[in-house]
C-alpha cells in the first residue's frame, strides 16, 4: 500500500462524517453512501442498539429512516495493512446528539480496493452511552 492508498482511506473513514452530516440535513443525497460503502457491504449496528443492514441499499434505507446525531466526529484511525487490496480500520468515534450530549464508540472496518476506489465491505459499529437506537 502506498501513501495514495493511505490517504484514499483516511479521505473514506472522514467522509462517512460528511455525508451523515449533510444527508440527516438535507444537503446531500444519501445515495452518496455509495461513496463509502460497496454494494454488498454489511454495516452491523448491534453494538450501537440496532441490527444488521446487509448491502448499500439496505444501508442507504436504514440511515435516510434513521434519526442521527447533529455531529459525527472520527479521531485515531488505526489502518492495519492486510495485502494490497483489503486493509482493516479501527477508528474512534465521538457523537454529539441533537440535546448536547455526546456519545463514544468506535468502527471496525474492513475496506477494499475496488473498480470505483476504496470502499467499506463490512463496518461494525460500537457506541458506549448511546440515547437511542440505531436502525
Amino acid at each position: 500500500m502506498n501513501f495514495d492508498d493511505y490517504l484514499a482511506i483516511q479521505n473514506l473513514l472522514g467522509r462517512y462524517a460528511h455525508v451523515m452530516d449533510n444527508g440527516s440535513r438535507g444537503l446531500t443525497s444519501w445515495q452518496d453512501l455509495g461513496l463509502i460503502f460497496s454494494k454488498d457491504a454489511v454495516f452491523d449496528f448491534t453494538g450501537a442498539g440496532g441490527g444488521v443492514a446487509e448491502g448499500l441499499d439496505a444501508i442507504i434505507g436504514v440511515m435516510s429512516n434513521g434519526e442521527h446525531p447533529s455531529g459525527h466526529h472520527f479521531t485515531n484511525p488505526v489502518i492495519e495493512v492486510i495485502d494490497a487490496d483489503h486493509v482493516t480500520c479501527l477508528t474512534k468515534l465521538i457523537s454529539i446528539e441533537k440535546n448536547g450530549q455526546a456519545n463514544t464508540g468506535h468502527y471496525f472496518d474492513h475496506v477494499i480496493r475496488t473498480q470505483e476506489g476504496w470502499r467499506v465491505s463490512n463496518r461494525t459499529a460500537i457506541v458506549y452511552f448511546a440515547t437511542r437506537k440505531l436502525g
